[in-house]
C-alpha cells in the first residue's frame, strides 16, 4: 500500500514553523508532504465569519462565540478534508506546523493492521498525541510497543489520522461550524465519530506551540461564558456516569501520554 499523503497546516506567514517541521519530518522519516495554507480567521471578512458558524448551536454548546482564530482553524482542517476526498486515498496524516513527531510515527503509519482498520467504511480518527482520558483495555496492537485504544476524552489537533467516512462526516456536518475541531470529545457524543489514540503517543508539541494567540483569544472569550446547554449538561453527566460506573472498573481509564 502507498504512503498515507500527509498534511501540514501552516499559515503563510509562518516560514520558520514550516521550515522546523519540515526537517523534523524528514528526519523522522516521513519524505514528503503537502503543504495546507491555513486559514487566518483575522483576515476574514465579517460577513464570511457569520456565514461559517451556526452561532446559535455553537453558543448553546459552549456559552460563548467562537474567536476568529478558532474559526480560521476549523476552516484549515476542513479544507484539508476535502484535499483528502479529492484523492484515491483511504486516509491521510493531518499535522499542524508546531507538531513534533516522533521516529516512530512512519513505521507505525505502514503497518497493515493499522491501515486495514483506517480503511474500514466507518468514521474514524486516531489521535496521535496524548489524549486527556482513554481506555486502558481493549483496542488492538500495531506493534511490540504500540496500540489503539478509544478515547474517552481529547482536545487538541496537532496530529491525527483521519480516514474518508469521518472526513465525509466532518464536511458534512461542520459546515457550518458547530463544534471547535479539536473537540473530540463533542463530535464523539454528538455525531458518533471513532475516535482513538496511539499509546504511547508518537506526536507531541514543539516548543513553538507556546508562542500561539489562540489561546489568548478563546481566554479573553472563556471570561464572558454564559450558563451551558441543557443538552451538553446532560450528555457530560451521562459520560461522566458511564466512565465510573462501567468503563473504569471494567476497562481502565488512563490519563495522558
Amino acid at each position: 500500500m502507498q504512503s498515507p499523503p500527509a498534511f501540514v497546516v501552516n499559515l503563510a506567514a509562518e516560514p520558520v514553523r514550516l521550515a522546523r517541521i519540515e526537517a523534523n519530518l524528514r528526519e523522522a522519516g516521513v519524505s514528503t508532504f503537502r503543504r495546507f495554507e491555513a486559514v487566518n480567521g483575522r483576515a476574514l471578512s465579517d460577513t464570511v465569519l457569520q456565514a461559517s458558524v451556526d452561532r446559535d448551536d455553537f453558543m448553546s454548546w459552549y456559552g460563548r462565540p467562537p474567536s476568529v482564530g478558532e474559526v480560521g482553524c476549523t476552516l484549515s482542517h476542513l479544507g484539508v478534508y476535502e484535499q483528502l476526498l479529492a484523492t484515491d486515498a483511504p486516509f491521510a496524516l493531518v499535522l499542524e506546523d508546531d507538531a513534533l513527531v516522533g521516529s516512530a510515527l512512519a513505521p507505525l503509519m505502514a503497518e497493515p493492521a493499522l491501515c486495514r482498520w483506517l480503511t474500514a467504511d466507518r468514521p474514524r480518527v486516531l489521535l496521535l498525541s496524548a489524549a486527556d482520558r482513554y481506555l486502558k483495555r481493549g483496542g488492538f496492537e500495531i506493534d511490540a510497543e504500540h496500540r489503539v485504544l478509544r478515547v474517552r476524552n481529547a482536545w487538541l489537533a496537532h496530529g491525527y489520522v483521519v480516514n474518508r467516512a469521518a472526513a465525509t462526516m466532518l464536511l458534512d456536518r461542520q459546515r457550518p461550524i458547530r463544534f471547535l475541531v479539536d473537540d473530540w470529545l463533542a463530535v464523539d457524543m454528538v455525531w458518533g465519530l471513532e475516535v482513538y489514540c496511539v499509546q504511547p503517543p508518537c506526536v507531541w508539541l514543539d516548543d513553538t506551540a507556546v508562542v500561539s494567540s489562540l489561546d489568548a483569544d478563546r481566554q479573553g472569550l472563556r471570561e464572558g461564558e454564559q450558563v451551558l446547554s441543557r443538552e451538553r449538561q446532560l450528555r457530560r453527566l451521562c459520560r461522566r456516569l458511564a466512565d465510573a460506573l462501567f468503563y473504569k472498573p471494567f476497562f481502565g481509564i488512563g490519563k495522558g501520554g
